[in-house]
């Protein structure tokens, strides 16, 4: 089941809906944004990030964020030690106070690579709720695409 899943988010092919042991998984469609990333003594880093998301029905307020840094290997950062990663995101009942969890390769920890999961798990929780609109024009799929090359 692992090799499928991992087939289908990688590949971008198979059905939106997969069957677990016990209950069922939902894909949703894979998304593209680029995320700017001031660091101090490195710059304005812009990160092309392809995301999708998995939403387990028995616990549909918590999505689970599967997203990779896509920049091809010569073009990463030194101090991004693992260009994937995903996150979960979870709500207190009031919805006024959220609590990030992150899953990631092991390895060295690093404050830019700690402020990056930062920035790009908060974008793309707004996006995803609609308090920002991601910016989808032809110019950032320009520049997206040119990142990614």
């Amino acid at each position: 089941m692992l090799i499928g899943l991992f087939f289908m988010i990688h590949c971008r092919t198979g059905p939106e809906m997969l069957s677990g042991t016990y209950s069922k998984w939902i894909l949703k469609m894979e998304k593209r944004i680029t995320v700017l990333i001031d660091l101090f003594g490195e710059g304005i880093v812009h990160l092309p990030v392809v995301y999708r998301t998995k939403i387990d029905d028995r616990q549909p307020a918590i999505p689970l964020r599967y997203c990779t840094i896509d920049l091809p290997q010569r073009n990463l950062p030194g101090w991004l030690y693992s260009s994937a990663f995903s996150y979960s995101v979870s709500s207190n009942q009031l919805n006024n106070a959220k609590a990030f969890h992150f899953t990631r390769a092991e390895g060295k920890k690093n404050l830019y690579y700690e402020i990056m999961l930062s920035v790009i798990s908060e974008y793309i929780e707004l996006v995803e709720s609609g308090k920002v609109e991601s910016l989808t024009s032809d110019a950032e799929t320009n520049l997206h695409n040119k990142l990614a090359s």
